[in-house]
């Protein structure tokens, strides 16, 4: 299968645990820009490598709001436009590095990312797992806690450029099912109250 060429659409998803729950973040990008001449499976092996270790990715911040007890096992890769390409897993096994202790399992902070459409299907969120305890007071985000869901955010509109190829990824909402199928991310917003994360036993629908 030939690598990835503009116009793709990446899913890319941040699979950890918590407390033995699987529990997966999606964020979806659009290739606008390639000239890359590897393998499908080593480009999205670099774009995995990008996602977590690259300067304006979400992947170092996500670590740095999230407690030990959460575990990111993975980050993984797959084109879902047209006709889909296998998914392609980048190894991690990072645990949280915030220095507090995640006691509850099933509560999340939450940002709201925007697009120019002005209705719901302009809108999406993405759920960080894992929050210190420290980080809510009274079911809502600490200011210094809050600092740290900021990065995460800012993160999240921003374009990246494939370190190891000259693949450009551009921040989208996807629906396969809407006309157009993607929108560009315009903004991100950081909820200040908690919300109950959806719980998926470990193993069960992967």
């Amino acid at each position: 299968m030939p690598g990835l060429n503009t116009g793709d659409i990446l899913q890319i998803q941040y699979r950890g645990t918590l407390f033995g729950q699987r529990v997966i973040n999606s964020l979806h990008y659009r290739v606008y820009a390639s000239s890359t001449t590897e393998s499908y499976v080593q480009a999205c092996i670099d774009v995995g490598f990008a996602m977590y270790n690259g300067v304006i990715t979400p992947g170092l911040a996500l670590a740095d709001a999230q407690a030990p007890e959460y575990n990111l096992d993975a980050i993984r890769v797959q084109k879902v436009n047209g006709i889909r390409g296998r998914y392609v897993d980048y190894q991690v096994n990072q645990p949280g590095v915030h220095a507090g202790e995640c006691t509850t399992a099933n509560v999340a902070a939450v940002i709201t990312k925007r697009t120019d459409t002005a209705s719901r299907r302009g809108l999406g969120s993405i759920h960080i797992p894992g929050i210190p305890s420290v980080g809510y007071s009274g079911a809502k985000l600490t200011a210094a806690y809050k600092l740290k869901i900021d990065a995460v955010s800012a993160r999240l509109i921003n374009p990246f450029t494939v370190p190891a190829e000259t693949t450009a990824c551009q921040p989208i909402l996807w629906a396969k099912l809407t006309d157009p199928v993607y929108r560009v991310l315009t903004g991100t917003f950081v909820q200040t109250t908690l919300r109950v994360m959806r719980r998926r036993t470990f193993g069960v629908g992967e």
